[in-house]
């Protein structure tokens, strides 16, 4: 008898205990839940705020050094251009005068260097500070 009554002692206190950390981790996940809905909603408020504007921005840039290479290339296929040289070589109608075709191949090698930068851009190299968010985080050091 005294096995059966410590037994059911023992059922009795696995069943509470089970219960309250039952009841603790169903409250923990929620909390947890909240939390993550919470981060949700901020990552897609700067998604929206910050980094799709940044992105198009870079976009745009990124195109228009493309078409401008694009150009240049098909505006002087064909010709040896040397390296060096100073844009104010170029003449109004954007094709080297008489230095030669030196602006054209500086003017090329810039936009060609612009590329490669914008290329290898990323987020973190545009993004403003956030001042509020480092202000926070400051005080929890």
């Amino acid at each position: 008898d005294d096995s059966q009554a410590s037994s059911a002692l023992a059922t009795n206190e696995w069943n509470k205990i089970d219960n309250e950390f039952s009841t603790a981790g169903y409250r923990e996940g929620m909390s947890a839940g909240k939390e993550s809905d919470a981060m949700q909603v901020g990552f897609d408020e700067a998604f929206a705020q910050v980094g799709v504007p940044l992105g198009r921005e870079v976009g745009n840039l990124r195109g228009i050094v493309s078409v401008l290479l694009t150009y240049l290339a098909s505006k002087h296929q064909g010709k040896d251009l040397p390296e060096e040289t100073s844009v104010s070589s170029l003449g109004t109608s954007g094709a080297p005068n008489s230095e030669g075709n030196t602006a054209a191949a500086s003017v090329t090698a810039r936009a060609r260097a612009i590329s490669t930068a914008l290329a290898t851009l990323s987020f973190v190299d545009i993004v403003p500070r956030d001042l509020a968010a480092e202000a926070h985080a400051e005080m929890h050091l």
